[in-house]
């Protein structure tokens, strides 16, 4: 028909064959950049999720196939509190801002910021939150669907089981309360607000070989808690110097951790570690509740209990954590080499030469006076003033040395001279004089007036 329509129109052939290759073109374009968009901003954008990190490259391709991405101008609402809802969110350009239902500020997300990641795996049925586009930005939708079917692929079996596992422990932790029960925040298991937010905590596996890097606060989620729940652990510098030992049921303000740097070690093989993103936490405790017939509660007014007193809870261990790394921060930094270390250096030792120095010529000095032996080196003369008796008695040669010490408060002898005043006193050996002479003076004179009267 085509051949017949053809030969008799000739001219329309042309026209025909024309717009057949324009579409053909256009939709090659369309291919090219449908292939450049999956590269470029998809697959990565899906590789930095917490969710589906480290997933398989066949696998993200299968799942980023049917998405589709949608713009929002400023101030245009992308979801809303409450709406059904069976898909996952990440902002791949903008930023988004989260409200609950009554209006409190939540969190801001930035670019790889993620939400929905319950209600994608089928734990969540409605939006706990409302996302309001304060600048224009782009919005990746996963849905379920696709989820699942690239679930079928041959060779995502293995994530399938991964996935399957990781709901059914997300389903125990709103059963146990898990783990904001072992928090001494009051919580209670049976509460519909803790079991909100246990479901959304995240477990980390982490190997004692390995050391888990805190999250800080300006990452595209936001603040984040962890929670210790089992085990133990201790908070370490980059240096590997201990700040603080982390017993069960410890809290761990991990913006605080990754600005001094420090990093969380598990010390037993039975830890169980937790983590939290703030806004969902938030946005659990603000969550309407039925507490009576005909009485709803609605947590912009009044947030559950156990939120007020994990907010207490987090402030006292903010200033002691605050204060320890503080502490072990100071310690590294007096370590550390300054400009001024090699004056200081030269200067201490000359200073100890110094005083080595000084040390020996006190030494000598003492030895030369008769402190310790050999004392004097020249032999001791008796003295022209002596008396006939006591130069008789005096033997030449070296003196003995003094084994006597000055008692306290003791002044050495006043014939040594000022300089040598601290050194220890040469002791003169004692003389042996005559018995008369060792007589007091007074009878010594009556004995002597006695002779005479005799005479």
């Amino acid at each position: 028909a085509l051949e017949v329509a053809f030969r008799e129109f000739p001219e329309e052939r042309d026209k025909l064959e024309r717009t057949v290759g324009a579409m053909e073109a256009a939709e090659q374009d369309a291919i090219e950049e449908r292939l450049k968009w999956l590269t470029e901003s998809a697959l990565p954008a899906l590789a930095r999720t917490p969710l589906l990190a480290g997933c398989p490259d066949d696998f993200l391709r299968a799942l980023a196939a049917p998405l589709t991405e949608t713009s929002h101008a400023v101030n245009e609402e992308v979801v809303r509190t409450g709406m059904p809802a069976a898909s996952m969110l990440v902002v791949l350009e903008g930023m988004v801002d989260l409200e609950s239902q009554a209006g409190a500020k939540l969190q801001q997300l930035t670019k790889d910021g993620v939400l929905g990641e319950a209600e994608l795996l089928g734990l969540f049925d409605m939006r706990l939150y409302t996302a309001r586009a304060i600048t224009a930005c782009r919005i990746l939708e996963v849905t379920k669907d696709a989820l699942q079917r690239a679930l079928c692929i041959p060779s995502a079996g293995t994530m399938k089981e991964g996935l399957e596992r990781l709901v059914a422990s997300r389903r125990k932790q709103m059963d146990t309360g898990m783990p904001l029960c072992e928090l001494p925040i009051g919580a209670r298991e049976d509460d519909a607000t803790v079991r909100a937010a246990a479901i959304q905590a995240e477990r980390l596996y982490v190997d004692l070989e390995h050391s888990l890097e805190p999250l800080p606060d300006t990452s595209a989620l936001g603040q984040h808690l962890g929670v210790l729940a089992r085990g133990r652990a201790r908070v370490i510098l980059a240096n590997g110097k201990e700040v603080m030992a982390l017993p069960p049921g410890s809290l761990l303000i991990e913006g605080l951790l990754a600005e001094f740097g420090a990093q969380i070690q598990l010390l037993s093989p039975d830890c169980r570690l937790y983590r939290f993103r703030r806004f969902e936490l938030e946005a659990a405790a603000r969550m309407p509740v039925q507490q009576q017939p005909g009485k709803v509660r609605t947590m912009a007014q009044e947030c559950a209990g156990w939120f007020y007193q994990l907010r207490l809870h987090e402030r006292g261990v903010r200033q002691k954590l605050q204060e320890r790394l503080n502490s072990a921060k100071g310690l590294v930094a007096i370590r550390q080499c300054h400009p001024c270390d090699p004056c200081i250096l030269d200067w201490s030792m000359r200073r100890q030469s110094s005083m080595k120095r000084a040390q020996q010529m006190r030494r000598k000095k003492a030895e030369d006076v008769g402190g310790k032996p050999p004392l004097l080196q020249l032999p001791l003369l008796p003295s022209p003033s002596m008396g006939t008796t006591l130069y008789r008695s005096w033997t030449p040669g070296s003196p003995r040395h003094a084994t006597t010490k000055l008692k306290t408060g003791q002044r050495p002898s006043p014939s040594l001279p000022p300089s040598l005043a601290a050194y220890p006193v040469m002791r003169l050996p004692k003389v042996h004089s005559e018995p008369l002479l060792r007589q007091p003076r007074v009878r010594l004179r009556a004995s002597s007036r006695g002779e005479k009267s005799i005479r």
